[in-house]
């Protein structure tokens, strides 16, 4: 494999340190000197594309250079920080849900089982709604998200090192990819999976060591309604072997062991099907797409400051790599090709060797030249 065949976390990586290099510069230049000139020493970097000289020449500001070397330190510190944070509002959204149901399943009280769904499936569903249509709202629905949270925190922790510079650097790298909806998406409906699956683990608990009581209470709303409701949103967990009460039982109230377990059957089955089920398959799908996305990750090349920095470098393989004039042949004391020789009389029989273009130190032997021939020194401009 080649140089270029690097593992994906650790080519986003660079294309982080590229992308938070580039904002940086903005405000000041690098002294990157060093790195070009390891670039133009490596012949393989000569077939080399904009991306992959751009990328290399990150590689050795990192190892050389000390504000490179710093900035590279701070996105270790800042993913570190990520992983707690996230780990954080994990632990949140479990202790979130198991302090709901139990809020709701009080011993000796009984349960409103229409509050009780609201708060256990109805919220969960709700923002799964708006996380889904937040392409089609341009994102402006993510605005106050948990995500939004989380990046201000990262922002907030990393202050003090350059953790808004970092943060929007990465932005700007896997925005062109299309995987900034996707990693909010991922941590968002992670918090509701783990809401759902603490709740719903409490909820069975209670159900199995203690007996409630469930009736439904309304002012304005006709009885035949929650009938209804009961009976559309009973069809999804009835599809995973979970029963519903009949609508004679709900008209009627009654409180039945049979009846019991019906109720307690349909919020459990609900909170799977509405809960659970849907924010395991948009987490699967996110973290899919952002593997995808990830993959063709790439620095947008068509950027100003990226078309001088690889005219920079390629002029430097202009400069110590290519021959501009062909070599005229040997150099005679004598004959039409000596120009040197007739310019003036001071010159006459003698040969003038001008160096052009010599790479840096200059080493030029001159034991092997004729005694007539006499070195001017390196010629540096054509001024």
């Amino acid at each position: 494999s080649s140089m270029f065949d690097i593992p994906l976390r650790s080519r986003i990586q660079r294309l982080w340190l590229t992308e938070a290099l580039r904002s940086k510069e903005l405000e000041g230049t690098i002294d990157d000197g060093d790195a070009i000139r390891r670039i133009v020493a490596n012949a393989a970097m000569q077939d080399a594309n904009d991306e992959q000289l751009i990328q290399q020449r990150t590689e050795s500001l990192a190892s050389t250079n000390p504000l490179a070397t710093s900035l590279l330190e701070n996105t270790r510190r800042l993913v570190s920080s990520a992983r707690y944070t996230f780990l954080m509002f994990c632990i949140a959204a479990f202790f979130l849900g198991i302090t709901t149901a139990t809020a709701f399943f009080a011993p000796g009280t009984p349960v409103n089982i229409g509050m009780a769904w609201l708060m256990l499936v109805g919220i969960n569903l709700v923002s799964l709604f708006f996380i889904v249509l937040a392409p089609l709202l341009g994102n402006r629905s993510l605005a106050f998200s948990l995500a939004r949270v989380w990046i201000r925190l990262l922002e907030m922790v990393g202050r003090k090192r350059d953790g808004v510079l970092l943060v929007e650097s990465f932005g700007t790298l896997i925005s062109r990819s299309g995987s900034l909806a996707w990693i909010l998406a991922v941590v968002s409906h992670t918090f509701w999976l783990i809401f759902a699956l603490s709740s719903m683990v409490a909820t069975l608990l209670l159900f199995s060591f203690r007996q409630y009581v469930f009736v439904w209470e309304t002012t304005i709303l006709p009885s035949g309604f929650f009938v209804a409701f009961v009976e559309s949103v009973g069809w999804a967990p009835c599809l995973l072997g979970f029963c519903a009460p009949s609508a004679h039982d709900i008209a009627s109230l009654a409180n039945t062991e049979s009846v019991r377990k019906a109720w307690a059957s349909w919020l459990i089955g609900s909170m799977i099907a509405f809960g659970i089920l849907p924010r395991l398959i948009m987490v699967l799908l996110s973290t899919w797409n952002i593997r995808r996305a990830f993959q063709r990750l790439a620095l947008d090349c068509s950027n100003p400051y990226y078309l001088i920095l690889v005219q920079r470098i390629r002029s430097n393989f202009t400069s110590f790599d290519h021959v501009i004039d062909p070599d005229p042949g040997n150099i005679s004391s004598t004959g039409p090709q000596s120009p040197a020789t007739n310019t003036t009389p001071q010159a006459e029989g003698v040969s003038l060797l001008i160096p052009y273009e010599l790479r840096e130190p200059l080493a030029l032997n001159t034991s092997h030249l004729a005694g007539s021939v006499k070195v001017l020194g390196t010629v540096r401009t054509y001024e």
